[in-house]
């Protein structure tokens, strides 16, 4: 069955009719009640609509018996008006017809009979006249019959015009509630990855949504018509979901006053406890505040490390009160089991859509987005274990449920990065899509963000937190004792540990022409550039003043997503498997692609010792970078592939 065939008569298809039968104009009409069928200016999809109401219309009248009425409603009022006119243009007035022949004093009846004996082809007009009001009356009766209010359930091809829901439909959004929800949950660019819909439907689209948002029962909310930093900073992010006790993230969920803890079986007697928290919610909040570190605030942004902290313990509270009817301080040991075996295959209501990953004030975010990899849970597992260790130092806590479980194998025993670096040619394949970008505010961020990632091996944490406060300069003497002056940045890394990445002058360069550009000094040591973040986005303030804020890591992490998507696209034709790694790729691929060339050398470039590579990604130990290098892999292709030949 065709999206056409499906369609409901809405209160503005009869609306509109009475306008255009009253002789109304058809362009304002139309944008009035019927725009989110397309602009007015596209008379194919004008004379195709109303072709279409007029034929529902009769539909409706043929099922109540009223054939008569049926061909009614299918005359072109606009038609029938314009004869009428043709035929009157030349008639006098009534009034100057009474005055001319000295009718003045008879009555309006008489004067209308000599009227019409005077000038018979006048007739047709009133005909016409009555015609019209017989079809206004037809279209409100059969508006009581057939007219319908959009609900929640409905298909969108119920109420969409037919190649509009085919788009939507195709995408999964199949009922007015999944559309609304996305239109909700994810903002002004909720439509950016459906086919063949742009700013312009989109836009008719939320108007329509929003008319009908009563009865569909979706409010669109008003964060939906501003950007993200617009409806950020006016507070229409955090009225988009309501606090509750349902699956919520962490600052809007409601803990119920029987599970919140303050009477778990578990509890150490609060006389010795070393922390303020009465209940395991004030506890987890407590143990969050921890990890971030001295000097840090609520309002400071979370690094990675410290977001899988909070999600970890935020899965752990929702699971406990909304799957296991507990309080997090009640748990034991079996329900530490039944929690890892649930992160292994959450149901499907407990994760993101596909493909889709939700911010956290939106009504689309789930806590999860499928079942856990070894490695996730094994990580998520050692998490919960350190949560439970740390309340019971605090004495909040008798015992650790998590600490009984047997350790999860972390890995596969394949090598580092193996599978998420991109080759050297894959690596310059990007590079040249880069400068082939178009010159835009991001497309500029980004030929800055990539190349300084791949020379750092920078997380995209610590890139998105860096400033021009982490580089300074510094002397030392080249190979064959000649001085040289170089720049070196201090990055914050896991754990709070401090490293020195040196960094190539050519980025140095790229830094001085951005600072130029956006009005500061060109040099990134100068004290009027230490608080500059390396990438800013310009925003104005109230007053009119604009300020350079950084971009969050997440933006980061889009961004690049975004790009790298276009990069797979351009190279699928020549070399789908190459394109299939792009796609694949993120932010992070890019760390793990810098790793493999440093250890292994890349065409021109000689190996970094290890050692050095080392200090520069950040690692603990040297059996982690050593992870990287591929040479006794590739010897062993060597030496197989010469005793395959034998």
């Amino acid at each position: 069955m065709t999206a056409t065939s499906q369609r409901l008569l809405a209160r503005e298809h009869f609306a509109f009719a009475r306008a255009l039968t009253q002789g109304l104009d058809e362009s304002t009409s139309w944008n009035q009640y019927l725009q989110v069928e397309g602009e007015h200016t596209d008379a194919r999809i004008v004379r195709r609509t109303i072709g279409w109401i007029r034929e529902a219309f009769a539909a409706v009248a043929r099922r109540e018996r009223r054939p008569g009425m049926a061909r009614l409603v299918r005359i072109d009022p606009v038609r029938l008006r314009a004869v009428g006119a043709r035929g009157a243009a030349a008639l006098p007035t009534l009034e100057d017809f009474a005055y001319l022949r000295g009718l003045e004093d008879y009555s309006e009846g008489e004067q209308l009979s000599a009227f019409l004996d005077a000038f018979p082809q006048a007739r047709r007009g009133l005909k016409q006249a009555k015609l019209i009001d017989k079809q206004l009356a037809a279209i409100s009766w059969l508006e009581t019959l057939a007219a319908q209010d959009p609900g929640p359930g409905d298909a969108v091809g119920a109420w969409l015009a037919p190649a509009l829901a085919e788009r939507l439909e195709g995408f999964g959004l199949h009922t007015l509630f999944l559309l609304a929800e996305r239109v909700n949950g994810l903002g002004r660019g909720w439509f950016r990855p459906i086919p063949a819909i742009g700013a312009s439907k989109a836009a008719r689209i939320v108007a329509w949504l929003r008319k009908h948002q009563d009865t569909i029962g979706v409010p669109i909310g008003a964060h939906v018509a501003r950007t993200h930093t617009e409806a950020k900073s006016s507070g229409a992010l955090a009225a988009v979901v309501v606090p509750d006790t349902a699956l919520l993230p962490l600052e809007k969920f409601r803990v119920p006053t029987i599970l919140d803890g303050s009477a778990g079986l578990f509890r150490a007697p609060q006389a010795q406890c070393m922390l303020e928290a009465g209940n395991d919610y004030a506890a987890i909040l407590a143990w969050l505040a921890s990890k971030r570190g001295p000097g840090a605030t609520a309002n400071d942004a979370l690094n990675s490390t410290q977001r899988s902290y909070r999600r970890e313990a935020e899965r752990l509270l929702l699971w406990s009160i909304l799957e296991r009817r507990k309080a997090l301080s009640s748990l034991n040991v079996e329900d530490a089991q039944a929690f890892m075996a649930f992160l292994a295959a959450p149901p499907t209501h407990w994760c993101n859509p596909k493909g889709l990953h939700p911010h956290r004030w939106s009504s689309l975010w789930r806590p999860c987005d499928g079942p856990l990899a070894p490695s996730s849970l094994a990580q998520a597992q050692v998490i919960l274990k350190a949560l439970y260790g740390w309340l019971m130092t605090q004495r909040y806590l008798v015992g650790n449920p998590f600490a009984a479980l047997p350790a999860k194998r972390a890995g596969t025993g394949r090598r580092l990065g193996a599978g998420r670096s991109l080759s050297a040619s894959q690596w310059a394949f990007v590079l040249e899509r880069l400068e082939m970008q178009a010159s835009t505010v991001g497309h500029a961020r980004l030929r800055f963000a990539l190349p300084w990632l791949y020379a750092t091996a920078l997380r995209r944490s610590e890139m998105a937190a860096a400033t021009c406060g982490d580089l300074e300069t510094f002397e030392y003497h080249d190979d064959d004792g000649t001085p040289v002056s170089g720049w070196m940045q201090v990055v914050r890394g896991k754990g709070g540990k401090v490293r020195e990445v040196p960094v190539p002058e050519g980025l140095i360069r790229a830094l001085k022409q951005i600072l130029r550009e956006a009005g500061r000094p060109d040099d990134p040591a100068h004290p009027e550039n230490r608080a500059v973040p390396l990438l800013f986005r310009r925003q104005v303030n109230p007053e009119g003043e604009t300020a350079l804020v950084a971009i969050t890591d997440f933006q980061l992490h889009k961004d690049v997503k975004r790009f790298l998507h276009g990069c797979s696209q351009a190279l699928a034709v020549t070399d789908p498997a190459g394109a299939a790694r792009l796609e694949a790729a993120s932010t992070h691929w890019l760390r793990h692609t810098s790793a493999t060339h440093q250890v292994n050398g890349a065409p021109g470039r000689p190996a970094v010792p290890l050692h050095i590579a080392q200090q520069v990604l950040g690692h603990a130990s040297p059996a982690t970078t050593s992870g990287y290098v591929q040479a006794e892999r590739d010897a062993k292709a060597r030496a197989m592939r010469g005793f395959w030949r034998q």
